[in-house]
């Protein structure tokens, strides 16, 4: 687990609140942080962190590139260790529940909502698949504390599109983050 740093501070203490802080030195511990925890500040030292490999065993094309520790903490033959970030901020919005955002139900399109054989509202398994579960985090107040982090994850989206060699024409994280992710990864219908 890497954390952000601030100009001044490793973990970036000073830009948060005395609760706020004490919490983050109880997830970092005691000891001074490894070079393996410390997120990047600038993108030359992204390229020394991290690397991008392809995970051979997720079938989610979208999701097969991940970014890697370049020096992982515990080096094991062939092991990929993905990197996550402890990131803090004010829920603005979420909806994890165990089915997500699906209901089972489906709208009709306007042109059948009159049909007398059709109802308004009908179950149907097959949406399942776009059932996501999501959160999204905003400041909170702390602009100074947020804005460093989202600089931070700017920077590894900046390296993410460098060594992909696709195009980003602005900062990928502007003011919020938003995490999403699938309920369901197969959904198999039985009639």
């Amino acid at each position: 687990m890497s954390f952000v740093s601030s100009e001044d501070q490793l973990v970036g203490l000073n830009l948060w609140p005395t609760s706020h802080s004490e919490m983050i030195t109880v997830c970092t511990g005691p000891n001074s942080l490894s070079s393996w925890e410390q997120f990047p500040r600038d993108l030359e030292r992204m390229f020394n962190w991290a690397t991008i490999a392809k995970d051979v065993s997720c079938t989610d094309k979208s999701r097969e590139n991940m970014i890697i520790y370049r020096n992982p903490p515990t080096p094991a033959p062939n092991a990929m260790y993905p990197i996550s970030v402890h990131l803090y901020g004010c829920l603005q919005a979420f909806n994890v529940g165990k089915f997500g955002n699906w209901d089972g139900y489906v709208i009709p399109p306007p042109h059948r909502r009159n049909c007398h054989n059709f109802f308004p509202h009908h179950r149907d398994p097959s949406t399942a698949t776009r059932a996501t579960q999501s959160i999204s985090l905003i400041s909170g107040g702390h602009d100074e504390a947020w804005q460093n982090q989202l600089d931070n994850l700017n920077i590894a989206s900046a390296f993410a599109s460098c060594m992909m060699k696709l195009p980003l024409h602005c900062p990928r994280f502007p003011s919020l983050l938003y995490f999403q992710r699938r309920v369901f990864r197969q959904v198999f219908l039985i009639f």
